[in-house]
Parts: C-alpha cells; sequence; structure tokens
C-alpha cells in the first residue's frame, strides 16, 4: 500500500491580545474613578509591543500588538466602560426557542356543558 502523506503542520494562529478587565470595586487607593468618556489604559514594563485599546458603552477592544503580558502589566479602565458586551436575546425559531409561543385549541361548537340562551 502506497504510505499516506504527511499533513503538512498548520500555520501558528496569531496570538489574540487579551482584553483589559474592568474592576469589579475602586482600588484601595482610589484610582478606579468615573469620567464622562469612555476610555482605557493599558501600562506594562516589557514585552507590550505597539498597539493601542479602545473602549465605547459596548465593551473594550485591544488592536494592534497592544498586550497584557506577566505580572508587571497594570490593565486599568475607568469604571463606566463595561467589560462585556450584553447578551443578544434569543430568536424566535432558534436553538429550540418555539418561533410562536403555543395557543390552545379552541373547539369550533360550544360544548354541551354549556346553556343555550334563545332570544
Amino acid at each position: 500500500t502506497p504510505a499516506v502523506p504527511a499533513t503538512p503542520p498548520l500555520p501558528a494562529k496569531p496570538a489574540v491580545p487579551a482584553t483589559p478587565a474592568v474592576p469589579a470595586a475602586p482600588s484601595a487607593d482610589g484610582s478606579a474613578k468615573g469620567h464622562t468618556a469612555a476610555d482605557a489604559d493599558v501600562k506594562g514594563t516589557e514585552g507590550a509591543g505597539e498597539g493601542s485599546v479602545d473602549a465605547d458603552q459596548d465593551g473594550a477592544t485591544v488592536k494592534g500588538d497592544a498586550s497584557v503580558k506577566g505580572a508587571a502589566a497594570e490593565a486599568r479602565a475607568n469604571a463606566n466602560v463595561k467589560a462585556a458586551v450584553p447578551a443578544v436575546p434569543a430568536v424566535p425559531g432558534a436553538n429550540g426557542v418555539p418561533a410562536t409561543p403555543a395557543v390552545p385549541a379552541v373547539p369550533a361548537t360550544p360544548s354541551v356543558e354549556l346553556p343555550q340562551h334563545d332570544k
């Protein structure tokens, strides 16, 4: 039987930078303060490349080679920036959600138990 050719190795996946997390409570020194403009800063000592961090009401996005690495890196975001995008409501008809709610059947003729009213 002929030998099966070796599968070529897959190319390495590009590193996806981590999105900085918003602290749940202000730090002890009070550095987490709300601002009118939503912004976020990422600071690190070594290994942090070029790039930027953008934030809005929907979450934070890291662009370029910006990353948070090691214990020396500090991720700081203002208190009015949400860390996660809100969940999208379920779409009717998808993933087991019924497209229309179940409606009990209505009898076509009145039941025998109902009294008949003659005018």
